[in-house]
């Protein structure tokens, strides 16, 4: 018994330590922005309480199918969707990726990332890519106008959604109507109306959508 007390110490002093983070280092709620392209990674990510994926904090996208988390093995930051999240994460794989292992580092302090490039089928340096910890700021009211017949139900005064998001971004909801104005799976604006609210704004529909991505 005596030995064995002696080699089970032994094992203990020996284990190596886990590196661990600070909780002062991991923010509450981080911001991706992607500009160039994978705009549908961008906006607001929350982390998940008490979660940790592969040891490390877990973060997702407010009102979005999207998850920042460290992957397996290779240790770097990556954006990824369902099936990521549906194998748990046990990957290293997304639509954005850092682009080292980040050794500790937190997502807002990395400087380097990569993008998923369709036309060439790989991930490729993205000097616009970025993570902070300060977001967007959205005017409390907006005014839609339109001279087409078919959209002008559209048109009128929005008002913010107080803590509302939809895809990671701001919500307005046209004042007296049933009309929203949020922001599409694909990254651009659109203006719906209840069907699209019954989903979750989880499409890329509406009478009125810009022409391409705001983020």
């Amino acid at each position: 018994a005596a030995a064995a007390r002696r080699q089970r110490r032994r094992r203990l002093r020996t284990k190596r330590p886990d590196p661990g983070f600070e909780a002062s280092e991991v923010h509450r709620v981080l911001h991706i922005w992607t500009p160039k392209g994978a705009q549908h990674c961008a906006g607001r990510y929350e982390r998940v309480p008490g979660r940790r994926i592969n040891g490390w904090p877990l973060w997702k996208m407010c009102q979005g199918s999207y998850w920042l988390y460290s992957g397996k093995g290779g240790g770097r930051w990556c954006i990824g969707a369902h099936d990521v999240h549906k194998d748990n994460f046990a990957c290293n794989a997304g639509f954005i990726l850092s682009e080292h292992p980040h050794c500790g580092i937190m997502p807002d302090r990395v400087e380097r990332w990569m993008r998923w490039e369709p036309l060439s089928e790989g991930h490729t340096h993205d000097p616009t890519v970025s993570v902070t910890t300060q977001g967007w700021s959205a005017n409390e009211v907006l005014y839609v106008t339109c001279s087409r017949h078919h959209s002008e139900v559209c048109a009128g005064k929005y008002e913010l959604v107080p803590g509302g998001v939809a895809n990671g971004w701001p919500i307005w909801k046209m004042s007296g109507g049933d009309y929203w104005m949020y922001s599409c799976k694909d990254g651009c604006w659109g203006i719906c109306a209840k069907d699209v609210r019954a989903k979750g704004f989880d499409c890329c529909a509406g009478f009125i959508l810009s022409v391409e991505p705001h983020r």
